[in-house]
């Protein structure tokens, strides 16, 4: 097999509404997405969820905004993969990662791009080419991002009654609303849903977040994500209250989630495809948290369908999964099936919108990612395209 062409496109979806949490700068939505053809004629789609504000602790890991993901795919990776004969998926991926070391988040689209490649090419699912499947849909946790109390409110509300049983709620800008919102939440919502929240690193130290927290004992959490910077901050934090603490901005890899495990008191963290490289990388970290005893989930930073698509397949693939999973629900603006439940944007590359059902969505079966990209519908949100042949 070869790859005789290699396409990158720059795509801005719409959005439903303004998606905010600390530390971010960009706006969500506006990606790049990698097709690639095979000397077959099969087509593979990746993404890159590129975004230059997204970093691991302490800037131990770099952001990629679009352009330096764009630069990465044609000017270093398309050079090393394209018309070379391959016959194993590992072949041409190593060729990738040997060209330009870190970048995960463009590695991860090359890498989807070629499952979905391979796969399409076999006629079986990715999550074959993953292990196989543990589960066929997937717990959907609804984000609610930076917001006031009322509209926090009235948006889990309508969330829950269409089905939702987990609420993820951003804070970390201002602690006395933060308190506000989720006491409110847990009044009104409380005997229908999981809440958790999600500060981003917000609320600094150990010491701080203990202050905030302690002002929601009353409020039963799921989870607490990411209060401070740092795995020790965040160590020391959850020896010192009763709510699980959930690693993200500090779990990249397998080699980080190996670090939480052998600190024993951080019990959940949070496993991305980006974050790692790709599904393969994302999977190695799944496995050192089964090892651990590590309760997971697959966070997104709101991708289109294809990388949404990419994190269903993983999520399904996974061993340690424990928690509902923050992937968007990506649906056509012509067949929506909520309206508000895990809807970030209000339409999609998808050919059709994907299905839920009981608060999940459902994993699909077919060949490769399972759900097609419409490529006319595409056209509509590319921005900038670039072929390299």
């Amino acid at each position: 097999m070869r790859i005789d062409s290699f396409e990158v496109l720059r795509v801005a979806l719409p959005p439903r509404r303004e998606h905010r949490w600390h530390t971010m700068t960009e706006q969500l939505g506006s990606y790049v997405l990698l097709r690639l053809t095979s000397s077959h004629g099969v087509v593979g789609w990746g993404e890159a969820t590129s975004l230059g504000s997204w970093g691991g602790d302490h800037g131990r890991h770099d952001g990629e905004p679009p352009e330096q993901v764009w630069q990465t795919l044609v000017d270093l990776i398309a050079p090393a993969i394209l018309g070379i004969e391959w016959t194993d998926r590992h072949e041409i991926l190593d060729r990738a990662r040997a060209v330009v070391r870190g970048h995960p988040y463009a590695q991860t689209s090359v890498e989807e791009a070629v499952l979905d490649l391979v796969a399409r090419t076999h006629g079986v699912p990715v999550y074959e080419l993953l292990g196989g499947r543990r589960r066929t849909s997937i717990p959907l946790a609804h984000s609610l991002g930076l917001m006031e109390p009322d509209l926090a409110v009235a948006e889990a509300t309508t969330a829950v009654d269409e089905g939702i049983r987990t609420i993820k709620v951003k804070v970390g800008e201002d602690a006395d609303r933060d308190v506000e919102t989720l006491t409110r939440l847990w009044s009104e919502l409380g005997d229908r849903v999981a809440l958790a929240l999600d500060a981003n690193q917000g609320w600094g130290t150990a010491v701080e977040a203990e202050r905030v927290l302690r002002r929601l004992e009353t409020v039963s959490l799921r989870y607490v994500e990411q209060p401070v910077e740092g795995l020790r901050q965040l160590e020391l934090l959850a020896s010192r209250i009763t709510h699980p603490v959930m690693a993200d901005e500090s779990m990249w890899n397998a080699s980080e989630m190996a670090d939480i495990g052998r600190g024993g008191a951080v019990r959940l963290a949070s496993i991305y495809t980006a974050k790692a490289g790709g599904l393969h990388n994302a999977l190695a970290a799944d496995a050192v948290a089964f090892a651990h005893g590590i309760g997971t989930n697959v966070n997104g930073s709101g991708e289109t369908g294809v990388g949404n698509l990419a994190n269903l397949h993983l999520a399904a693939s996974m061993r340690s999964l424990s928690e509902a999973c923050v992937i968007p629900l990506s649906r056509r603006a012509d067949d929506p099936p909520t309206h508000v439940a895990g809807a970030m944007y209000l339409d999609d590359v998808l050919a059709r919108s994907m299905t839920y059902r009981d608060g999940a969505i459902v994993v699909p079966d077919g060949p490769g990612w399972g759900i097609d990209v419409d490529e006319a519908r595409l056209e509509s949100f590319v921005t900038k395209r670039e072929v390299v042949a």
